[in-house]
């Protein structure tokens, strides 16, 4: 008479099944094993008609995992697995995650919210790679299986920043694809680690053990592109506010996408400051050598935007720039080497500040003598202008000026990117109505790292002499 009863649901008579102090242990190939603790689980069957329900706790990496998850009644269970409903709730490592949906014929239909108020837990368990320090809060229905997934709706909150939209992974001939409409009012990469707050930062540097001398600036490390190959992407993204180090861009759109291990990065709009900024970028990573080409037009932007941050208020006023360069390598440095293409930055009417810029322009400075004058903090720029055309990753200075009110300083040279070497003549012409400046005209040799800056002996003598015929 309950034999068929016994055969759906054993559970149902047995009620529950407890597992306690019991552990897992598993070990990857050539790593140490790794133990999952299980202090306490319980399975509960109850009648025919009562939902299946787990609860119970584990540790990973010491760490309680604790989880409450409801499914169908058993009786409903043994008849169709292939649609499985799945409420449940997990906590642990800081965070707590919910899920309300179903498992049907093995794919899920689930909505998913996860919610991790504090870092630290997961920091201590995962390492220096995840960034920022939260809260971290997230929304969204997942559907689909590892072959064809959706996150659609998603809301994303990290600290101050937002992401909204929809994200889908499709696999095809074994070969995975991301496509995505993404979204945000305010994206800030400090909440996600990648710009440290200046005391942070400084306390850091205070405990680092001092490196020995560089030789190079530019690292020779090569880059892995291999990711690249592995997946194709789409992605639209378009940002009200994004904040970088120093910068806070406004009204941003952009687009990404990846074919075969190509990546182009169409940056169509981006307002910095009253000023706009468009870019292209790609990667061609399917070659032997990869290749590079960048693409950069702004107009009536900051120059600090081009100036390190400990420099950012040395000179003031904005610019218009126009970039297009090629190379290819697997290094930094090589791609140095290889460089083909112009850069050029324009600047109008600005400002300087006398001390902060003398430091900024360093030796070549204190070799040239005064450019300024007077006992104003401030002094204004008439216009400066750099422009280099590069070829096999030699620069060659078609324009370099710098006027002020009391000189106009003129440039001429190259720039060897590939071997870090510099070889350029700065000649400063004081304006005589103002000062009787006998700076003479400059040669900055060596390289990069370690530049040398010497007074060109003929220029001087002529320029002796000039200001003695004036005596005269």
């Amino acid at each position: 008479m309950c034999s068929s009863d016994l055969s759906v649901a054993p559970l149902a008579q047995i009620g529950e099944v407890v597992l306690s102090n019991g552990e897992v242990i598993y070990r990857p190939y050539g790593k140490p094993p790794q133990t999952i603790g299980i202090p306490s689980t319980v399975l509960r069957g109850g009648a025919l008609d009562s939902p299946l329900q787990i609860v119970g706790e584990v540790l990973w990496q010491r760490e309680p995992i604790r989880f409450s998850i409801e499914t169908a009644p058993v009786n409903k269970l043994m008849a169709d697995l292939t649609d499985i409903p799945v409420k449940g709730r997990i906590t642990g490592l800081g965070g707590t995650l919910d899920i309300n949906g179903r498992v049907l014929g093995g794919e899920i239909d689930a909505q998913v919210t996860l919610a991790i108020p504090d870092l630290r837990f997961v920091k201590a368990q995962l390492g220096p790679a995840v960034g920022g320090n939260g809260p971290i809060n997230f929304s969204g229905h997942v559907r689909g299986g590892a072959a064809n997934a959706a996150l659609e709706n998603i809301v994303v909150r990290v600290a101050s920043s937002d992401v909204a939209g929809t994200v889908k992974l499709t696999q095809t001939n074994g070969r995975y694809r991301i496509a995505g409409a993404l979204r945000s009012q305010r994206l800030s990469l400090e909440d996600f680690g990648l710009q440290q707050p200046p005391a942070e930062a400084a306390a850091q540097a205070l405990q680092r053990v001092p490196a020995p001398p560089k030789k190079r600036i530019i690292p020779d490390t090569p880059i892995d592109l291999a990711p690249l190959k592995t997946v194709d992407g789409d992605v639209a993204v378009q940002i009200a506010v994004l904040t970088v180090p120093m910068f806070e861009f406004h009204d941003v759109a952009a687009k990404a996408t990846l074919v075969n291990g190509v990546a182009d990065v169409v940056i169509d709009n981006a307002n910095l400051a009253g000023g706009t900024f468009k870019a292209t970028a790609k990667v061609d990573s399917s070659r032997q050598t990869p290749a590079y080409r960048l693409k950069v037009q702004g107009k009536e932007f900051p120059i600090a935007f081009f100036l390190p941050q400990s420099y950012a208020d040395a000179i003031e006023g904005l610019v218009t720039t126009d970039i297009d360069l090629t190379t290819n390598g697997t290094s930094p440095a090589a791609m140095a080497g290889n460089l083909d293409g112009y850069a050029g930055v324009v600047m109008g009417e600005g400002r300087a500040h006398i001390r902060g810029f003398e430091s900024l322009i360093g030796g070549i400075g204190t070799a040239l003598g005064t450019l300024f004058t007077g006992q104003e903090e401030w002094s204004p720029v008439n216009c400066s202008a750099v422009r280099f055309g590069i070829k096999d990753g030699v620069g060659n200075g078609e324009v370099l000026l710098f006027d002020s009110r009391y000189a106009t300083v003129a440039g001429e040279g190259t720039v060897d990117f590939g071997q870090e070497k510099l070889d350029l003549l700065i000649t400063p012409r004081p304006k005589a109505a103002v000062t009787l400046n006998i700076s003479a005209p400059v040669r900055v040799t060596g390289t990069f790292i370690d530049p040398s800056f010497k007074v060109d002996a003929v220029g001087a003598l002529r320029k002796i002499i000039g200001v003695a015929g004036l005596f005269v």
